[in-house]
């Protein structure tokens, strides 16, 4: 049947590929076309590090994207100011992140708000690994130092 109304179509393919089993077929193919083509796949990353999206980069976009949802009106940091502080480590161990893994290691960096009723601004804002930011927003800086504190007492 054909569409008279290109956004109709676009939207019937959508639907289409949203569904399960062919979302499921679809990522079969694509890894079975990588698989058969190393050479292409490495052609692109490489052509991404030239045009400057490699890892650091796109993790700091990342993380300003993932700011933007969840406050945005008030969101004054940017790619490059998070970009900047990646490259320095973490503000608080001065520890070096781990960009080249998924986003989800221990030592991936993550935006931490100084005071979290507060908004994205520099001035509230430090780029933190991301173990620490977990226990800081559930538990309060306090208490994880204070634990750490014990911890490496009782490994001496």
């Amino acid at each position: 049947m054909p569409y008279k109304n290109a956004d109709a179509r676009r939207e019937n393919q959508r639907r289409y590929i949203a569904r399960p089993y062919v979302k499921k077929l679809c990522l079969g193919y694509a890894r079975k076309w990588r698989r058969a083509n190393p050479e292409w796949v490495r052609a692109a990353s490489h052509r991404a590090i030239e045009k400057g999206r490699d890892s650091l980069t796109a993790r700091a976009g990342y993380l300003v994207s993932r700011a933007k949802t969840r406050k945005p009106c008030g969101l004054t940091i940017t790619r490059a100011w998070v970009l900047a502080r990646i490259e320095q480590g973490c503000a608080l161990t001065g520890l070096p992140f781990n960009v080249t893994t998924h986003r989800r290691h221990p030592l991936s960096p993550s935006i931490d708000r100084i005071d979290c009723k507060g908004d994205y601004t520099p001035e509230n804002c430090r780029v933190i690994v991301l173990a620490l930011n977990v226990g800081i927003s559930d538990w309060g800086l306090d208490t994880v130092a204070s634990i750490w504190r014990i911890a490496l007492e009782r490994a001496k």
